[in-house]
């Protein structure tokens, strides 16, 4: 199964709408027809259904002038902030109670924190005026795509010292 989603291949934050291709080799149409019967269910019963206005307005955007343009200039701006952020966390020489995990797209990405994860979410919320997401108690996301480039520098160097503030 291959999931493709408008929110990272057409830059559409919120929009929740994804293509689900199916395939195998050796299935037969009655497998196939199982396969979508099961998936058209879990859709159902999770998420309802697809935004018909969101749908509109990508089938629009994708049908404009200029669409592919505009979509490589803000792959090229996406690529660019995630490459800065791999160059921040591979020089930094403070924040080592911050592990950063495997990340991939110029979206978010996640540090395992060697502390409270909340107690260092509040600390950037009311010190430092940061919002990050705080998760299990050990993990930090951080969204950087709506940064602009010269921004991630200042950004990640007052994670690393909220970080590194907190006490062990």
């Amino acid at each position: 199964m291959k999931v493709d989603g408008a929110t990272k291949e057409d830059f559409v934050w919120g929009f929740r709408l994804a293509f689900v291709t199916l395939a195998a080799k050796g299935l037969t149409v009655e497998h196939y027809d199982a396969l979508s019967k099961k998936l058209m269910g879990a859709i159902r019963s999770s998420i309802s259904n697809s935004s018909r206005p969101a749908q509109s307005i990508l089938l629009k955007a994708l049908a404009s002038p200029g669409y592919e343009e505009e979509k490589a200039r803000h792959f090229e701006s996406l690529k660019a902030r995630y490459l800065k952020v791999r160059e921040i966390i591979a020089t930094r020489t403070t924040g080592r109670r911050l592990v950063a995990l495997p990340f991939n797209s110029g979206y978010f990405m996640c540090f395992r924190f060697d502390g409270d994860a909340e107690k260092l979410r509040r600390h950037l919320l009311m010190e430092k005026g940061i919002g990050v997401v705080s998760l299990e108690d050990r993990y930090v996301r951080v969204c950087y795509s709506v940064m602009e480039l010269a921004e991630l520098e200042p950004l990640y160097r007052a994670i690393f010292a909220a970080a590194d503030e907190l006490p062990v």
